[in-house]
């Protein structure tokens, strides 16, 4: 939630520092995405080495403590860019670090649901974000988004403290278990991911098309405040329930995963696992549906203004099209084979 409040933040931000729409983009959304590439590399392997919990509840309370000191620090840009990098390089593990407590968790087949429904609150996450920083902003002030979010991700540190070690524990008890050295954590986080890529067509097109499909909604947080704002003469707060589309579009996601669900009980019947390439059928579904509502959208904004009804309809597509992604490209379900 809080990674698609930034183009809020911008918007309110480039008034009180006196800086330019970009520059403030820049400074609230871009430098948290970055973070949140690279802690996606680093802490998956970190996870591996000293377990899932304790980096759940460290990275929970870094994460408060991080937007505590923006909210704080509000009235100066350092602190701002520097605490959304920071959050945004936490905030990784939840989105890489959560596939593998569920793979340690779940079997091949319950993690067909059990993904797809961590997929889709994350897809919630986006969308209810820009509505509840835009009415917090616009009633208390852009600060008191972190304030919030500091006392939420505080309350979720406590609760990890109540969480048991996902992995098996005599896994870490074992003689032959070591921290990894600098060369063996470079290769890790770094050697292996860009040799798949290169060399495993389906982790190469999954990743493609999903980097594409969440460019698009981290775009549309910036564009539909145009669209609808400028567009169709939209109040900022009406704006921003448009993104609740997107929620409403992950219901018909589910379809796909009882194909799955199906085709996984024919393989356990057969005694044979389930391949990566068995796992595309949601791409299959996801693929023309996203580029039809693109392309339905963009014929849609103004100068057709009486046609504002098909431009949500497309966007409700277009969320349908992130989950059978999301849920496809799941380092378990994509790669199994390639640990």
């Amino acid at each position: 939630m809080m990674s698609n409040t930034g183009a809020t933040v911008s918007h309110h931000a480039s008034a009180h520092f006196h800086i330019s729409p970009t520059v403030a983009i820049l400074c609230t959304v871009t430098v948290y995405l970055l973070g949140q590439a690279v802690g996606g590399l680093v802490f998956p392997p970190i996870a591996e080495s000293f377990g899932h919990r304790t980096i759940y509840v460290s990275s929970t309370f870094g994460f408060a403590v991080l937007c505590l000191i923006i909210g704080a620090g509000h009235e100066h840009l350092i602190p701002v860019i520097s605490g959304r990098l920071l959050s945004g390089f936490l905030s990784a593990i939840p989105a890489t670090v959560a596939c593998g407590s569920i793979e340690n968790m779940w079997d091949e087949r319950a993690r067909i649901f059990t993904v797809h429904a961590w997929i889709s609150s994350a897809v919630l996450g986006l969308a209810s974000g820009p509505p509840i920083a835009t009415y917090i902003s616009t009633s208390l002030g852009w600060p008191y988004i972190f304030y919030l979010a500091a006392g939420v991700t505080g309350i979720c540190s406590i609760l990890c403290l109540g969480m048991q070690e996902s992995g098996h524990p005599k896994y870490f008890e074992r003689t032959d278990h070591h921290l990894p050295t600098a060369k063996e954590f470079v290769q890790i986080t770094m050697t292996q991911p860009i040799r798949l890529f290169f060399t495993e067509p389906v982790v190469f097109w999954v990743s493609i098309m999903g980097a594409t499909v969440y460019a698009v909604l981290y775009l549309f947080s910036e564009a539909l405040t145009v669209v609808y704002g400028d567009g169709f003469r939209l109040s900022e707060r009406t704006t921003s329930l448009i993104f609740l589309a997107f929620g409403i579009g992950i219901v018909p996601t589910f379809l796909p995963r009882i194909y799955d669900m199906v085709l996984a009980n024919k393989q356990r019947r057969k005694g044979a696992h389930m391949e990566p390439e068995d796992k595309l059928f949601g791409f299959y579904v996801a693929a023309p549906v996203l580029a039809i509502a693109l392309w339905w959208f963009g014929a849609t904004i103004p100068p057709l203004v009486e046609a504002c009804r098909h431009g949500l309809r497309s966007l409700r597509s277009c969320s349908s099209g992130t989950p059978p992604w999301s849920s496809t490209m799941s380092y378990q379900d994509i790669s199994p084979t390639h640990t």
